[in-house]
C-alpha cells in the first residue's frame, strides 16, 4: 500500500480529536510520499489539504479540509477590515494569495523549511479555538503553559516569515533589526520598540490595543521577547488578552505575507 494513503488518513484521525501539530505532521508525511511516487499528481489529497483547497472534490478529508480553511479566512476577513480602515492601505489578501506564495510552493517543492513555514502557519490558526475553548472552562488558576507555548510559536511564524519572504532581503538577526529593514513594506515607524520588562506589562497593554498593524506587530514583538525567556511565570492571562494577543499575532502574520510575500520567485 502506498504509505502516503497511510499518512492521509492518520492526519484526518490526529485532525478530528485537536492533535493539529499531529495531523499536519502526517498530512506533510503523506504529501512526501506523493512527491515522491507521484510528482504530477498535483492534485492529490493530501497536496489538496496542505494547500486547504476545500472547494474540490474527490479528497476523503474535504470537510476537515473546509474547517482548516474557514478558521483562517475568518482572520483573512478581519485583516481586510484593518487593511480598509488604515491610513496606509496594502494590497488586500485572500485565501487565493496564501495558498500562491506560502502553501503551493510547500506542496510542490522539495524543501523542508518551507513545509515547516507552512505547518507552522497551519497549526497555529487552528490550536486557537480548541485552547480558547479549555481556557474558558477553567475557574481556578493554573498552568498557563498552553497558551504562552501556542503564543510564542506564532511569534516566531512571525519572525520566521519576515526572514524566510521571497521578496525583500532580510537585514539583521534580531526582530526589532527585522522590523527595521522592513519598515518601508510593512508600513511601520523605521525604530519600533519591542523590548518589555515584564509579561504582566504587556498582557495589560493588549487591553487597549488600537487594533492597526503597527500596534499588532508591536505587540507580537513584546510577546516575543517576553513569552521566550519564562515558562515558569506567576503571570495569569485572561480570555481576552489570549483572543487579542493571537488576533495581533494572526494579523502581523498575514500583514508579512501581504507585503513581503507578493514574489514570483
Amino acid at each position: 500500500m502506498h504509505k502516503g494513503l497511510i499518512f492521509y488518513f492518520m492526519g484526518v484521525a490526529a485532525y478530528r480529536i485537536h492533535a493539529y501539530a499531529s495531523a499536519i505532521y502526517y498530512i506533510d508525511s503523506a504529501v512526501s510520499e506523493d512527491l515522491k511516487n507521484e510528482p504530477e499528481n498535483y492534485n492529490s489529497p493530501a497536496r489538496l489539504f496542505l494547500r486547504l483547497e476545500g472547494e474540490k472534490d474527490e479528497q476523503a478529508a474535504k470537510a476537515v479540509v473546509q474547517d482548516a480553511q474557514t478558521r483562517i479566512e475568518d482572520k483573512i476577513h478581519l485583516y481586510i477590515e484593518l487593511n480598509n480602515a488604515s491610513t496606509k492601505k496594502v494590497p488586500n489578501l485572500s485565501m487565493g494569495d496564501i495558498r500562491k506564495y506560502l502553501l503551493d510552493p510547500a506542496s510542490s517543492l522539495n524543501k523542508p523549511e518551507l513545509r515547516s513555514l507552512a505547518a507552522t502557519f497551519i497549526t497555529f490558526f487552528l490550536e486557537f479555538d480548541y485552547l480558547f475553548f479549555q481556557l474558558t472552562i477553567r475557574k481556578e488558576a493554573g498552568t498557563n503553559e498552553p497558551f504562552f507555548t501556542h503564543l510564542f510559536k506564532g511569534c516566531l511564524l512571525f519572525e520566521s516569515l519576515l526572514k524566510k519572504n521571497p521578496g525583500v532581503k532580510a537585514k539583521g538577526n534580531t526582530l526589532e533589526q527585522l522590523l527595521s529593514s522592513f519598515s518601508k513594506p510593512l508600513g511601520i515607524p523605521k525604530q519600533v520598540k519591542i523590548s518589555a520588562a515584564k509579561l504582566e506589562n504587556v498582557l495589560s497593554a493588549l487591553e487597549i490595543n488600537d487594533d492597526s498593524f503597527t500596534s499588532a506587530i508591536i505587540m507580537t514583538g513584546k510577546l516575543r521577547n517576553t513569552l521566550g525567556h519564562n515558562m515558569g511565570r506567576p503571570d495569569e492571562i485572561t480570555k481576552h488578552q489570549y483572543l487579542q494577543a493571537y488576533i495581533d499575532i494572526a494579523v502581523s502574520c498575514l500583514h508579512a505575507i501581504s507585503t513581503l510575500y507578493r514574489s514570483d520567485s
